[in-house]
């Protein structure tokens, strides 16, 4: 079976079947210009194909889920598809932006909020395989009614990024949207911010050229692409209005939701009730997620209700980045501030959760006990979220339960790691090699010593020491008389801490490679991720990629030691 035959035979679009579409849709179509839209749930968009595409990159994995075979992901259909060029009946999304739970509308050229939405991604079907929905959605296929100043287009660089992280994200354990292709140009240009040679990138933290790059089309994967903004702008709508078409779009769209993305509520129950056991659920996915990014050194960058997923999923890969030299505030967006820092993602996620009841909350039609059982729910859920992240960092120090004296070993420990500009993955990982067995301190310092990116002083040599001993005592006093199962411990906190994360500089590497047309990096790194727990000593990855970020290098716009910056656009 060819390609577009398998498609059709896998194809189940359900969003433009079940929701409602604009009505002006047909009158503006291809709908390749910007324009207020005032309602329905999308807009039929033609997308912009690539001139004269080639294939970067494919990730094998997902192209095995999806049941795409190498001889189809060959074919020239494929390569056409996924570069923009097909007759697909495809759709983009209008939806709402809250930062940090307060409404935004000054970047809507309207400045109503009918001109926000996705202003460079087009959805192009729904596909089942094996009792699993996915969506297709390129990304950089050109200009749709949401695009505002934007020209709709990706490029090779930011791409990449994609690519790598979201793949790397899925293996990691880490819930994300997954990546399948990417298909680049270079006859269809376009031009971008970017660094010069001389910029002092990570003190100015600002674009200074700008660049020609290739046109390039990302086609990412997701359950769905459901935002806490979708929900948002329809709520918005009712209760500035009092429109009833306002509110009914709204029922419809909370109803898909659950279809889509929460199919195990008991359909017997009343709307209301489902949309509560919603909203329950939705607090224990967003802690999970955001428990997760603090797990493995993430930082979003820009945590706002529009790239927020309803289900908590990792979305819209923009200026993010993992933590290298430990500092709780880091944030690696060139235009963000601390609201957005590692640590401080939980009260970001909250917010977005906050902003997703209160969006609710109209459908409920001022009944008191189930407004009151949405306050219940909200005032619950950043301690729903702080169990979870208790919990992951005792695993993470080899506990099996959080107790006053775990927090105190983990404060202390990241007081140290910040001190000493310490390695966030390195050093967890260096961890559960200490804990196999009883070492001398000689011992214990040399697995650590080259997790630092500065020289240790002999006081913090004796201050690590000092931490470290504590910590084996206290877990060792949590077994009683009895002998701590040390390698099994080990191997609990190997399964936490990773020992490979995408760091900015081998993205870098892999995206500049990639310009040149060598995608052999990118390969070499989709494999190193797809197994990030392993040790990787004998196929000689770990000598490779097993290290610090290596120092600023002020002749390419990447990657710096200790701190690195991107943008929406990185």
């Amino acid at each position: 079976m060819n390609f577009l035959n398998y498609l059709d035979s896998i194809e189940d679009t359900t969003y433009t079947k079940f929701l409602v579409p604009d009505p002006e849709s047909d009158k503006y179509y291809p709908n390749q210009h910007m324009r207020e839209v005032k309602s329905g749930h999308y807009v039929i968009v033609k997308c912009t194909p690539l001139k004269n595409p080639f294939s970067v990159a494919i990730s094998e994995n997902m192209m095995n889920t999806l049941g795409f075979t190498t001889g189809m992901a060959k074919s020239q259909e494929f390569l056409s598809f996924f570069s923009g060029c097909n007759n697909k009946r495809s759709w983009s999304t209008p939806y709402a932006l809250s930062i940090y739970g307060k409404e935004m509308y000054s970047n809507c050229p309207f400045k109503n909020g009918n001109g926000y939405g996705d202003g460079r991604a087009t959805s192009l079907a729904e596909v089942v395989v094996q009792s699993k929905r996915w969506e297709l959605q390129l990304k950089g296929c050109g200009k749709t009614p949401f695009s505002r100043s934007g020209d709709g287009k990706a490029v090779l660089r930011s791409s990449v990024r994609e690519f790598l992280v979201s793949e790397a994200m899925y293996h990691l354990g880490v819930p994300t949207t997954r990546a399948l292709t990417i298909t680049s140009s270079k006859t269809d240009m376009v031009e971008r911010p970017w660094f010069s040679s001389d910029h002092q990138r990570d003190v100015i933290k600002k674009h200074d050229i700008m660049e020609s790059s290739g046109s390039t089309v990302l086609c990412r994967v997701a359950s769905s692409f459901l935002r806490v903004g979708h929900v948002e702008l329809f709520s918005r709508r009712f209760l500035k209005s009092n429109d009833r078409n306002a509110l009914r779009e709204l029922k419809m769209l909370v109803q898909y939701i659950i279809f889509r993305e929460y199919n195990d509520i008991n359909k017997s129950l009343s709307f209301e009730d489902q949309v509560i056991m919603m909203l329950r659920s939705t607090s224990h996915k967003f802690a999970n997620l955001v428990c997760n990014w603090l797990r493995v050194g993430y930082v979003q960058g820009n945590f706002n209700s529009d790239n927020c997923h309803v289900a908590g999923i990792t979305l819209d890969y923009g200026p993010f980045g993992f933590m290298s030299s430990f500092d709780p505030l880091w944030n690696p967006w060139i235009d963000g501030g601390a609201h957005f820092a590692f640590i401080n993602q939980i009260d970001a996620c909250a917010q977005n959760f906050y902003t997703f009841v209160d969006a609710v909350v109209p459908l409920f039609n001022d009944d008191p006990a189930y407004e009151n059982e949405c306050e219940k729910i909200k005032n619950s859920h950043l301690g729903v979220t702080m169990n979870k992240i208790n919990k992951m960092w005792a695993a993470k120090l080899g506990f099996q339960n959080f107790t006053y004296e775990v927090g105190t070993l983990r404060d202390d420990l990241f007081k140290l790691m910040e001190k000493c500009e310490a390695d966030y993955t390195l050093i967890w990982r260096q961890l559960s090699e200490i804990v196999k067995k009883i070492i001398s301190e000689d011992l214990m310092l040399d697995l650590i010593q080259n997790g630092f990116y500065k020289p240790l002083t002999d006081k913090n040599k004796r201050e690590w020491i000092t931490w470290i001993n504590n910590w084996i005592s206290t877990l060792s006093a949590t077994y009683m008389n009895q002998v701590p199962p040390y390698q099994t411990i080990s191997n609990n906190m190997k399964r936490m801490s990773p020992k490979f994360i995408p760091r900015e500089w081998m993205l870098v590497s892999a995206y500049t490679l990639a310009a040149s047309g060598d995608s052999s990096m990118i390969y070499e790194l989709q494999k190193l991720f797809e197994t990030p727990y392993d040790e990787h000593v004998s196929d000689g990855l770990a000598e490779k990629y097993y290290k610090l970020s290596p120092a600023y290098d002020k002749s390419n716009g990447g990657s710096c030691a200790a701190k690195t910056f991107t943008s929406c656009s990185s």
